[in-house]
Formats: structure tokens, sequence, C-alpha cells
């Protein structure tokens, strides 16, 4: 139960939830939903975010050209 809280906290103050619309013609509206969350820090805190991944469970991380390293989970 700890974890959730701390996630869930750490969502609330480096992280994000965002929905896009993506253009797709296999569906009846020709679009899709794609909902996605993010966790966002400096990629000086990489081994940090290596193990919120590992408590998470699941997503990717990817590491932006602007030293931020992003736990990504959806798409």
């Amino acid at each position: 139960m700890k974890n959730k809280a701390y996630i869930a906290g750490f969502l609330d103050a480096d992280g994000s939830i965002y929905v896009q619309v993506k253009r797709n013609t296999s569906y009846r509206y020709n679009f899709q939903i794609a909902t996605n969350i993010v966790f966002f820090q400096s990629a000086k805190n990489e081994k940090f975010m290596i193990d919120l991944g590992k408590m998470i469970g699941c997503g990717y991380m990817r590491r932006r050209s602007d030293g931020i390293i992003e736990h990504i989970i959806g798409d």
C-alpha cells in the first residue's frame, strides 16, 4: 500500500496523465484515443527512475535530448 501512495504522490508532483487523439482509419470514426501516464525526472536521477519502473511493473523509459528521463505507461 505504501508504494501506491508514493507513486500517486510522485505522479502529482513530477508526472502527467494525457490523452491523444490519433488518426486511425481502421476505426469507425477514423481516429482512436490513446491514454498515457508519464513520470518525468532529470537524467541525473536515472537509477531512481529505473527503481520506479521496477516498482510500477509496466511501461518503458525514454531518455529525451533535453536531459529528461520519462517513464511512460501506455501506447
